[in-house]
């Protein structure tokens, strides 16, 4: 089954409503956030979300973030939930606040459902040079492809049908998950939880994000988020660091410069989404089950 259209006018409401509700929280709370990577750049460039974008991520240092995971019951009564490693045996690792009125299941192969989300990354500080983050960012994002790996349930028949639809990608990663059995997924959490609390007592002049994509360019001056100022976005606001050209910048180069039209697409999945009901697992298969 090839993923669903999706109502990206209507999917961005609710991302607005998420990140509404986590800035109001955030205030509430004393809680110190700011935008992060493409929803910096939409909040710089566009002023909004990146127009061909369908994410929103934000970045908090990391005694504020691990403030926000215990701080998580809160949310159940106000419709969100908020799942991390530290707090959910579920899927998810780094946090993601999601909407509990939708149903969101993103990869076929990870059978992992919630709902339309906003995903929130630690800054860390460290006093390590570059060259020693990558290596520690190297052994981090080894473990968390593991750890990915055993959520896949492995099937030749999705395997053949990522094959017809030329998603190479996912075929070697179905394949790869058959070294990695859902067994060891405690495993791999625990010393994802235990990379993550080693990171946190380390103190410097620099951040990095050991979740972010980007290697090297993880690496920041911790300068650039001493303060905060509020940029434009959608008919609301959101908090950049004041060396946003300077994070910018390190992340994108000429960060103004459009890319070439056939890279303006969406990298996520959506293999099943519901924007106006939450369901289980059972409940979407036997849904899906009924299309066939």
């Amino acid at each position: 089954m090839k993923e669903q259209y999706v109502d990206e006018e209507k999917y961005k409401s609710h991302l607005y409503r998420i990140l509404k509700y986590f800035i109001s929280f955030c205030e509430e709370n004393d809680l110190t956030y700011c935008s992060a990577t493409g929803t910096m750049l939409g909040a710089v460039r566009h002023h909004d979300i990146i127009p061909w974008d369908d994410d929103i991520d934000v970045f908090m240092p990391r005694k504020d973030y691990e403030k926000l995971i215990s701080l998580a019951p809160d949310m159940e009564d106000e419709g969100f939930k908020l799942i991390a490693a530290k707090n959910s045996s579920s899927y998810a690792t780094f946090a993601k606040i999601y909407s509990k009125d939708t149903t969101l299941w993103e990869i076929e192969s990870i059978p992992f459902i919630c709902g339309v989300y906003v995903d929130v990354f630690p800054l860390d500080a460290t006093s390590i040079t570059k060259s020693e983050f990558l290596k520690k960012y190297r052994y981090f994002r080894n473990l968390f492809r593991k750890y990915q790996l055993t959520q896949i349930c492995f099937s030749p028949k999705k395997i053949l049908k990522h094959l017809k639809d030329g998603d190479k990608k996912m075929v070697i990663k179905e394949i790869a998950s058959l070294f990695f059995p859902a067994c060891l997924s405690g495993y791999y959490r625990d010393k994802i939880i235990t990379f993550e609390n080693e990171a946190a007592e380390e103190k410097g002049c620099h951040l990095v994000s050991y979740y972010g994509d980007y290697w090297g360019r993880e690496y920041f001056d911790k300068q650039w988020f001493e303060s905060y100022v509020d940029m434009p976005f959608s008919d609301f606001t959101i908090k950049v660091p004041s060396g946003y050209h300077e994070y910018l910048t390190n992340v994108y180069g000429d960060y103004m410069k459009y890319p070439p039209i056939e890279k303006r697409v969406s990298h996520h999945y959506h293999y099943y989404l519901n924007m106006d009901n939450s369901m289980t697992l059972d409940e979407v298969r036997q849904k899906l089950k009924n299309k066939e």
